[in-house]
């Protein structure tokens, strides 16, 4: 039970940093899966030294005659300046300045990237030992594979890693699943329901099935004691019809 809560806490410690991919900076090793390290290193953060999200181009005088390149994450620098008195990164100094620079964020937006929920699944199970490499046979998988910029509806609505809450939320289910997990469950409920409703039909048929034949039974009895009936009824006129006609011969 506790290795069952421990995955579904992990899951959930990754769904929510899928959450924060729109804010950090992009994990380098996931970039270069499908790009060459050498496109890759003139858009390093020069912060976290990951590729760089929401790219800003530092512009300060202090340091332009330096050549490399000074971009650094939105999210990166932010946090930087707020945490260091507004002092540039590159140098100690007040004022930084720095600007958006557009073809920068274009270019690291259209890279070409596997589904962040499978990378960070392969470095799991990577991490694991041979036995939980065996457990982890059968694992649900993302073949996505598309630009930075396509990443979100993926998540969002077409991932089947998407960890999602059970149907059965509202009445105090905490479980969580991926979503063709909770795919196929709900085509399993649907299916048992089916089964069931199906059950039900066939005892419905059975019971119509009984109560006709004790109809018929009843209608049977009905014309017997009928025909009794219109016998007893006539049997005598006809004696008395046979003995007049004794008389009168």
């Amino acid at each position: 039970m506790n290795k069952e809560m421990d995955n579904i806490n992990e899951e959930i410690k990754h769904e929510i940093t899928f959450h924060l991919l729109e804010e950090s900076c992009f994990n380098k090793e996931w970039i270069v899966r499908f790009n060459k390290q050498k496109r890759v290193n003139p858009l390093i953060c020069l912060i976290c030294k990951q590729i760089a999200n929401d790219a800003l181009k530092l512009e300060c005088y202090q340091h332009k005659h330096i050549n490399k390149s000074q971009i650094a994450g939105g999210h990166c620098l932010n946090q930087f300046l707020k945490s260091n008195n507004g002092y540039c990164p590159v140098q100690a100094h007040a004022n930084c300045e720095y600007s958006e620079n557009e073809p920068l964020r274009n270019q690291i937006n259209n890279l070409t990237v596997m589904c962040i929920r499978q990378f960070e699944q392969e470095l799991r199970v990577s991490n694991k030992t041979e036995k939980e490499e065996g457990e982890a046979i059968g694992v649900i998988k993302c073949d996505f594979k598309g630009k930075i910029k396509e990443l979100k509806t993926h998540l969002d609505n077409e991932c089947p890693l998407k960890v999602m809450d059970c149907w059965f939320k509202p009445f105090g289910c905490n479980c969580t699943c991926h979503k063709k997990e909770k795919k196929k469950k709900k085509k399993k409920d649907e299916t048992n329901q089916l089964k069931l409703e199906n059950e039900k039909l066939k005892k419905d048929i059975q019971s119509k099935d009984n109560e006709i034949h004790k109809l018929n039974n009843q209608i049977i009895e009905l014309l017997y004691l009928a025909n009794r009936m219109q016998q007893n009824y006539w049997k005598p006129k006809i004696l008395q019809l046979d003995q007049n006609c004794e008389k009168a011969a």
